[in-house]
């Protein structure tokens, strides 16, 4: 396999109301996460949390190019309302 090297990155910072964090955490790190990285041109994924202050999460993906993120696979993905 090439050694594939990012030319995007997104962050995505969050807070989340302390009565659904744990369901969020599980979705996050079980369904989320994978899902993510199976698409094509997302290289990685790492979540941070804070120690103090907030927001509380900080999500850091790896990216091919920008654009990957306007690929129906991407797009699929999304939380919709």
């Amino acid at each position: 396999m090439p050694d594939l090297k990012a030319s995007g990155l997104f962050l995505v910072w969050s807070e989340v109301p302390a009565d659904k964090d744990e369901n969020f955490n599980r979705w996050y790190n079980d369904e989320h996460l994978a899902d993510l990285v199976a698409i094509p041109g997302v290289l990685n994924a790492a979540r941070y949390e804070a120690v103090s202050g907030s927001p509380k999460y900080l999500a850091a993906y790896e990216l091919t190019n920008p654009e990957v993120r306007d690929t129906p696979e991407y797009e699929e993905h999304l939380i919709k309302p």
